[in-house]
């Protein structure tokens, strides 16, 4: 693993994360070594393709990166994707009950269609949720994306990022906040998927060079 990997992964570990959120890659479980494994494998795997391009979404969800580590990824993803099961780095902790998420399957099936596979990332790599249920996902507050831009930034300045696409609103803000142009595109959740897909359709159509 390169050490700019692991001081992320480290880095990103050991951060407390707000009151009604989750750091599923924090060291209070044992689980989360787990998570921590796929998240560097992913990020090596994607140093290695050196995309120019980065995908920023909102949040991880309570049925997709919470479980894996990896954005925009489902337990049925990292078990079924040529990209994760050509890897021996990849494993999931519910083996006999893995779940889906809408979202990631909309977004690995639009990349594979696409043939395009930049680095993705969240505003807030935690997940929020609402009081008192893990098992629900919530928009990410002010505070909380404001904590996710120093990692979204490291994760430019690694990756030598040339453009941003955002994956909705919150991302979009994020973003504006940091003063980092950004194309925005329809999130895929709530009946975006063809949205989504055009978006990204019409990004590629009009930056040939990526």
């Amino acid at each position: 693993m390169p050490k700019k990997i692991e001081t992320f992964v480290e880095r990103l570990a050991r951060t407390k994360p707000t009151k009604h959120s989750v750091n599923h890659y924090s060291y209070e479980k044992k689980e989360n070594g787990m998570r921590r494994r796929n998240l560097a494998a992913y990020l090596t795997a994607l140093l290695e393709s050196k995309p120019p391009v980065l995908l920023v979404g909102e949040a991880p969800g309570y049925r997709g990166t919470r479980r894996t580590g990896v954005p925009f990824s489902s337990e049925k993803i990292v078990l079924s994707h040529p990209f994760f099961t050509s890897r021996k780095a990849f494993s999931i902790e519910h083996t006999s009950n893995p779940m889906a998420e809408s979202s990631a399957s909309i977004v690995w099936k639009t990349m594979d269609e696409l043939r395009f596979y930049p680095l993705i990332w969240a505003s807030f790599p935690f997940h929020p949720h609402k009081p008192g249920n893990e098992e629900s996902n919530r928009t990410p507050t002010k505070e909380e994306m404001i904590m996710g831009q120093t990692f979204l930034k490291s994760l430019i300045e690694i990756f030598s990022i040339t453009t941003v696409i955002a994956i909705g609103r919150a991302a979009e803000k994020t973003l504006g906040t940091l003063d980092i142009p950004a194309i925005q595109i329809r999130h895929p959740s709530h009946g975006g998927a063809n949205l989504f897909r055009n978006g990204l359709a019409e990004f590629l159509r009009d930056y040939t060079d990526v």
